[in-house]
């Protein structure tokens, strides 16, 4: 049954007329309601000419007080009624008044037919309301119960105690305070000024705060439940069952015996203003002050956090502001771009693994003063950390929106930084770059068609005695083959370009697939080599942490497995995928499995010793750094084989 009340009835505690039609008119409804404790009557008589109404209080003289009700004065837990009589009881403001509550929910129980209605309205026993009610009152002289209300209910407590003596509940709501019972003495009448400003403020405290002060109590509508004598609903023994943990139930069951035990006025509560007025203003105001922190962390939560990201990657605002802007796309897409952090922390850490760099090559060359030049600038960390130490320093780059955000970076850094759009791989744009001291190639020339001219152009670049820097990815180390660094994709650094490409679309990637070829770390000394550049030095790796590193590839290996086998049952991949990841993952497992039998098999020391450093460069080293030097003005030019080699690739691909 759907049951609505009006804002204006929740404010005046007014029975809906609505509510009472729908309960005395259903069908099968014999019209008979009782308003209990009726006083000057709970609801208007009058409005219903088809109900039998039977007003019982101990205060009619008897007779007809009513047109349409017919009053009766009786005891509220002996009732002079039939037995299942009744479809509807009104217990309208009463329950707070009775010494015996639960006496007289079981005369109603009684009177009631099965699946017949309750209607009780009761005030909050520990509310603002109540409270003020009590305290006014109190102060006129009528106790410390406040006029009669002698007992205090939470909503829980009558819940258990409806529950208990069988009811069920159809529908509840809150009934809100007018603080009509201001002006409570004839010299007080002036507090009747305060009830409009007092509705105003306790509406206000309830929608800030998120108190309850505005809150007079409760409205319930219930049901009987049927069939009592099968349930045992209604003994004493299931009474106190239903009301077991109710701390507030004090003298309201019966004994053993069934008979009723005398309530004692306040047994169930404090009349405290701690729990009525304090408890909910402090924990409203702790929500506000909550809310409030949210509101100022939304507010400036974004700001400290770009302010805090600025000063740990070096960055200034122009440049970070163009970041997210530029990667804005991705973000949006966590599914299909996973490595957007990465690519996030990649960008903004910039300036940071070019000052390392730069720290790290001083050792082996002056900048002050050197010309330099970094091969595929994108972000601009490199040159801008050259520049700083004194370098004339240069960028080139073959994507304009990369040269945009480095120019964007340079700008923030306030240093001379000269950045052009290049192709390295075309003799004829780097040609007119001069010579310089230093150049570094750093995470790019797996990104390149042609690998070969590459390197050829590099030497072209590099002085008598200059410096060349490149940073690597290997390809086949173990943390690569498990999570390619620039997709996050299992086991595709090991493919061939062709399979690689169809594997990065199926699975799910929508952009071009922007890597090149991988190769091994002798194919790149081969390239320094044929160019007339000597290695000076490829990473250094100490004997404390070489047994590690061997541990550590040899502890990931079931993982590569393990990442095949489920990689092999996702759906999405086609067969011709599917062999090529596992023709290729599988040959990686075999010859990373020789490698570390071949250093076991090592006694000797020295020899053990360097097994383990080609084990770990070939395998645990995930970016190889390659530090060279330039013997002299003519380089060595390529085998021809090598470069057939690799346009052959390309053309396979196109």
């Amino acid at each position: 049954m759907a049951v609505r009340t009006t804002r204006q009835e929740q404010i005046l505690g007014a029975i809906p007329a609505r509510t009472l039609a729908a309960l005395l008119d259903f069908p099968g409804s014999s019209g008979w309601a009782v308003d209990l404790g009726c006083g000057e009557g709970s609801f208007d008589y009058r409005a219903f000419p088809r109900a039998r109404i039977v007003a019982i209080d101990r205060a009619i003289t008897g007779g007809v007080i009513s047109p349409r009700a017919r009053g009766i004065v009786a005891d509220s837990t002996r009732l002079p009624l039939k037995s299942g009589a009744c479809d509807l009881v009104v217990l309208n403001h009463v329950l707070e008044h009775m010494p015996g509550p639960v006496g007289v929910l079981r005369e109603v129980r009684r009177l009631l037919r099965d699946r017949g209605f309750l209607y009780i309205s009761i005030p909050d026993g520990f509310g603002f309301d109540d409270w003020l009610y009590r305290r006014l009152y109190g102060l006129c002289g009528y106790g410390p119960e406040g006029h009669g209300h002698i007992n205090r209910f939470s909503f829980e407590l009558l819940l258990r105690l409806t529950a208990a003596m069988g009811f069920e509940v159809v529908y509840y709501c809150d009934w809100l305070s007018a603080f009509t019972y201001l002006p409570a003495h004839p010299k007080w009448k002036w507090l009747g000024r305060l009830q409009r400003p007092l509705i105003v403020l306790t509406r206000c405290a309830d929608r800030v705060l998120r108190t309850n002060l505005s809150r007079y109590g409760w409205m319930f509508l219930l049901r009987k439940q049927s069939s009592d004598a099968q349930s045992g609903i209604g003994s004493p023994a299931h009474e106190r069952r239903a009301m077991e943990g109710c701390a507030e139930d004090d003298g309201w069951l019966d004994d053993d015996t069934g008979q009723s035990v005398p309530w004692r006025p306040g047994a169930s509560a404090p009349a405290t203003l701690c729990r009525s007025t304090i408890i909910p203003l402090w924990a409203g105001a702790t929500r506000l002050l909550n809310r409030c922190r949210r509101a100022t962390r939304r507010l400036l939560a974004e700001p400290i956090r770009q302010w805090s990201d600025r000063r740990r990657y070096l960055v200034g605002k122009r440049f970070y502001g163009a970041v997210h802007q530029h990667l804005s796309g991705l973000r949006q897409y966590p599914d299909r771009y996973p490595m957007y952090p990465v690519w996030l922390e990649f960008a903004l850490s910039t300036n940071l693994r070019g000052r390392k760099v730069a720290q790290q090559l001083q050792r082996y060359t002056p900048i002050r003063g050197a010309r330099y030049l970094d091969v595929g600038c994108a972000y601009g960390g490199y040159p801008i950390a050259f520049a700083r130490l004194g370098a004339e320093a240069v960028g080139i780059d073959i994507n304009e929106g990369f040269l945009s955000l480095a120019a964007d970076n340079a700008r923030d850094q306030r240093l001379p930084v000269v950045l052009l759009q290049r192709d390295v791989t075309k003799a004829e744009e780097v040609h007119d770059l001069g010579r310089f001291d230093i150049v570094t190639c750093n995470d790019i020339i797996e990104h390149v068609a042609d690998v070969p001219a590459t390197f050829r152009n590099l030497s072209i670049l590099l002085r008598p005695e200059g410096l060349l820097y490149m940073e690597i990815p290997n390809a086949r180390s173990v943390g690569q083959v498990l999570k390619d660094g620039h997709y996050g994709l299992f086991g595709i650094s090991l493919l061939p370009r062709c399979d690689a490409m169809r594997y990065y679309l199926e699975s799910g990637c929508m952009d071009e697939y922007g890597v090149g070829y991988f190769h091994r770390l002798s194919d790149y000394e081969a390239f320094l080599s044929e160019n007339g550049i000597r290695l000076h030095e490829r990473g250094a790796i100490s004997d404390d942490d070489l047994v590690g590193r061997v541990e550590y590839v040899r502890s990931a290996l079931p993982a590569v497995r393990t990442a095949l086998e489920k990689r092999l049952r996702e759906p999405g991949l086609s067969p011709e995928s599917q062999r090529a990841l596992h023709r290729e993952v599988s040959a990686y497992l075999r010859e990373t499995e020789a490698g570390l039998a071949r250093y076991e098999q090592m006694r000797e020391a020295d020899l053990r010793r360097m097994t383990g450093r080609e084990l770990v460069q070939d395998y645990a080293t995930e970016f190889w750094q390659l530090i060279g030097v330039k013997r002299d003005e003519s380089a060595v030019p390529l085998p021809e084989r090598g470069h057939e080699a690799n346009r052959f690739e390309l053309s396979g691909l196109i």
